[in-house]
């Protein structure tokens, strides 16, 4: 197994940050170019993708296109769907993305490792909880697909542009410590049974803790650091490494 990529919470927006988009599909680029063999994404990759629209696929072109090129290329893509990003799983396995609503488990070597957007560890965020809940009904996914494309196009833009400022708006929340707390926690309880190493999303805290052989790794948001991902060779050394994203290539 060589090098694996991962990247979470990037909250990609074209009205919002616009310049990202490129940055984000100029890495993934490279670093198919780079042998990179499997690309994690762990959920809210943007700010607002919900249903399996080939509307996304128009609005996003070279960043579809770089997911064919590495179904292509036979290398492994896997999404965990955020709360800014689900009901994809049509459109996303149609080119060849693993995708899930939970959490998937990779196995590295001898390696188990969990991949998990993070939006489920506050078991006690009842509110987030049952908005989750809602969103995510089929009723709901029945109501997206009546609504007639060009109005249902319009108004889940406009819901984007809202959820990018409650982001942004999180970022600033505070008990940031107790949350990152909670969430190591977390990693632990999964550490117990039996996984090598956790990869988590959503909290916006940028957290690589090791101990031992076991991981946690927690990649922040491109809306709060600088834009970033973790590069991880298994075989070379235990935790995924931060790198950060510029034009010009990554740099630690």
């Amino acid at each position: 197994m060589s090098q694996i990529a991962i990247f979470s919470d990037l909250h990609l927006s074209l009205t919002k940050r616009s310049e990202h988009e490129a940055l984000f599909v100029k890495t993934l680029r490279d670093l198919r170019s780079q042998k990179t063999q499997e690309l994690w994404l762990l959920g809210d990759i943007f700010d607002m993708m919900v249903g399996p629209f080939e509307f996304w696929a128009e609005r996003h072109p070279e960043f579809f296109k770089e997911l064919e090129e590495w179904k292509n290329d036979g290398r492994a893509v896997v999404w965990i769907q955020g709360n800014h990003d689900f009901f994809l799983d049509e459109l996303l396995a149609k080119r060849g993305v693993i995708v899930s609503d939970d959490h998937i488990e990779r196995l590295v070597g001898k390696k188990r490792i969990f991949l998990a957007h993070g939006d489920l560890v506050n078991l006690d965020d009842r509110n987030y909880l049952e908005w989750r809940a809602f969103t995510r009904s089929p009723s709901v996914r029945y109501v997206l697909r009546k609504i007639p494309g060009f109005l249902r196009n319009k108004l889940l833009v406009i819901l984007g542009e809202k959820l990018s400022d409650k982001s942004r708006a999180q970022s600033r929340d505070e008990g940031r410590t107790a949350l990152a707390d909670l969430f190591l926690r977390y990693a632990k309880s999964k550490w117990d049974a039996g996984y090598t190493g956790v990869c988590l999303g959503h909290s916006h805290i940028e957290t690589f803790h090791e101990e031992g052989e076991s991981f946690f790794v927690n990649l922040g948001s491109w809306v709060n650091y600088s834009p970033r991902c973790a590069l991880w060779n298994p075989e070379e050394y235990n935790c995924p490494k931060r790198y950060h994203v510029r034009n010009e290539g990554l740099s630690t």
